[in-house]
């Protein structure tokens, strides 16, 4: 355990939470999506070394139990149906633990997992949503990053017209208020993040609560105007303070 510290860290309450949430839509979703279509795609992007320090499984191991250990597994691990499941990870160390735990597992031959050492954003602009947009291919797409970048609303205004694509994203609050909203150096991150320059009126914002209010309304609403219908739930640590939202992201049916 002691060579691992390095690359894995103790889950806290709210990402067990987190990841309750993960699974309970996975576990709807998976059956519901492989009733209508015979090939689906899983995107973990930005997957982690697969396992926390005390032995608890990370998200891309969670997601491919619900799929293996569902009441309903016979529906997409008959012939016919191909389940995709495209884990993203940039660090070197982290990538290669992520992959000797997915190695421990045993999968049936329609389970594909194609598992990249590279940033979310360029693996998915390259690799992943030519296929969503050519073959109109369903995709839950799971964005769990550690600040609040590399994955631009541009990205998400592209997924967003698709019409069996859904989303699931980690908006890291802590870290863009302590972090990027005071280094400005890291604004041209923000403007990325949500589409335009709309997050800049929080730095004129005194007043704790009314600016991360008006930084989750901003962003909510940026998703919104790009037909996404938005559920958000606020996730706080140890010391009641806000450690990130989640947005949930049910598909659009393609109206941007």
């Amino acid at each position: 355990m002691g060579e691992k510290v390095h690359i894995t860290w103790p889950i806290e309450p709210h990402t067990e939470a987190k990841h309750e949430v993960l699974q309970y839509y996975l576990g709807a979703w998976f059956p519901i999506i492989a009733t209508i279509y015979p090939r689906f795609l899983y995107i973990d992007g930005f997957a982690g070394p697969g396992e926390y320090v005390g032995g608890e499984d990370g998200s891309p191991i969670i997601a491919l139990k619900v799929a293996l250990q569902h009441r309903l597994k016979e529906k997409f691990q008959r012939p016919g149906k191909e389940l995709v499941f495209i884990f993203i990870e940039k660090d070197e160390e982290k990538y290669q633990n992520l992959l000797r735990k997915l190695n421990e597992i045993q999968r049936p031959s329609n389970f594909k997992i194609d598992p990249y050492c590279n940033s979310f954003e360029k693996i998915f602009k390259k690799n992943v949503i030519a296929e969503i947009e050519e073959h109109s291919t369903p995709s839950f797409v799971f964005i769990d990053p550690f600040g609040p970048t590399g994955f631009p609303m541009s990205l998400l205004r592209r997924l967003a017209k698709q019409s069996s694509s859904e989303t699931l994203i980690t908006f890291q609050y802590q870290s863009l208020n302590q972090w990027f909203l005071k280094d400005s150096s890291k604004h041209k991150r923000l403007t990325a993040l949500y589409g335009d320059d709309r997050w800049r009126e929080a730095l004129n914002i005194p007043d704790p609560r009314r600016k991360e209010h008006y930084l989750r309304e901003s962003y909510e609403k940026a998703l919104k105007e790009l037909s996404w219908k938005v559920q958000s739930f606020r996730m706080i640590n140890k010391h009641n303070q806000t450690q990130y939202y989640l947005f949930i992201l049910p598909a659009t049916g393609g109206g941007c």
